[in-house]
């Protein structure tokens, strides 16, 4: 076989020697065992590199994606930091409360704070009366500063997503074979990037899958249908399961080997700081998690998919951890 290193290939019967500049041979010891290389190889090659190229397309979107909302969050944050803006005109506009006139636009005051006390034109809203306007600025002011943390640990996020993801692409482009480019796809799934991915006997997606650094499986539902089968169908009666207290989230699941069998506490505690990562608590400093063996829950008749009661639980308070799942998903 003559090939130019390009991907061009011309089949010859007989020996060329020597062959065309910048083109190489290939011998073959029979005819079957070239018709078996252009053939069946290289009909696997094609397969193999149309799946790579709809997993690169995949991969492109997703950090195309990935960038823009880090750039939402970057343009939010730079936003929460006006804070201090907000509070000094609040702080103004408290100064000189009996000076601002009723149904106005804005206020002329004096910042005698600020040197030569220049003069501050402050927006108002004229629908709005003047303490009204006054307490305006002071909620926009604290509502910005509790944003900040949530702010800045998203962005430390977006940051080990995009890292994660160029990694993958890295991964994507190095994979030799069919097992290798099987491997990223399935870290794409278990790290639920890919949502087309669906259980074939349930025909929804399946949750999410991680491995707790004592080696236990850990599943996580994404939405309530996940979350119903988690603790429905999945559970085993002596597997631990996890949940969010008082707050909505995922349904966890800790996969224990036998009935007889303890978790050991950092995978009870791994375990609950994906309770705390998959809940409307993520970006709070401190999660109370709720957790019991799955024997202890009883679905209510006629409630809603991803509802469960609880017999009895213990519970902890955990500290939420952006970047767990990174580090818990399958290795490539």
């Amino acid at each position: 076989m003559l090939e130019d290193g390009l991907g061009d290939r011309v089949v010859l019967l007989d020996r060329l020697d020597p062959p065309p500049a910048g083109w190489s041979v290939t011998p073959y010891p029979s005819t079957t065992a070239l018709a078996h290389e252009v053939l069946v190889v290289g009909f696997q090659r094609d397969q193999l590199e149309g799946r790579r190229e709809r997993a690169r397309h995949l991969l492109e979107e997703m950090i195309s994606r990935e960038e823009g909302r880090k750039l939402h969050t970057t343009d939010n944050l730079a936003r929460a930091g006006e804070a201090s803006q907000w509070e000094r005109l609040g702080n103004l506009l408290k100064v000189n409360l009996k000076l601002v006139r009723p149904f106005k636009d804005h206020a002329e005051v004096i910042d005698h704070s600020a040197p030569g006390s220049p003069p501050v034109r402050i927006p108002l809203k004229p629908n709005l009366s003047p303490w009204q306007n006054l307490e305006r600025y002071f909620n926009k002011a604290k509502k910005l500063k509790r944003s900040l943390p949530a702010l800045e640990c998203r962005l430390r996020e977006h940051d080990e997503t995009l890292s994660l993801l160029r990694g993958l692409a890295s991964a994507l482009d190095a994979a030799g074979d069919r097992e290798e480019l099987e491997a990223v796809e399935e870290r794409l799934r278990t790290l639920g990037r890919v949502t087309r991915d669906r259980d074939p006997t349930r025909g929804r997606e399946r949750p999410l899958e991680f491995v707790s650094t004592d080696g236990y499986r850990i599943l996580v539902g994404r939405n309530n249908h996940e979350n119903d089968l988690l603790s429905r169908k999945m559970a085993k009666g002596h597997d631990l399961w996890l949940h969010a207290k008082d707050v909505a989230g995922a349904h966890v699941i800790v996969r224990m080997r036998n009935k007889n069998d303890e978790c050991p506490p950092g995978t009870l505690q791994e375990a609950a700081q994906l309770a705390a990562h998959y809940s409307k608590a993520r970006y709070s400093s401190k999660v109370e998690i709720m957790w019991t063996r799955a024997c202890n829950l009883k679905k209510p008749k006629g409630s809603a998919p991803g509802e469960v009661a609880v017999d009895r639980y213990r519970s902890m308070v955990v500290r939420p951890d952006q970047g767990l799942p990174v580090r818990l998903s399958r290795p490539v």
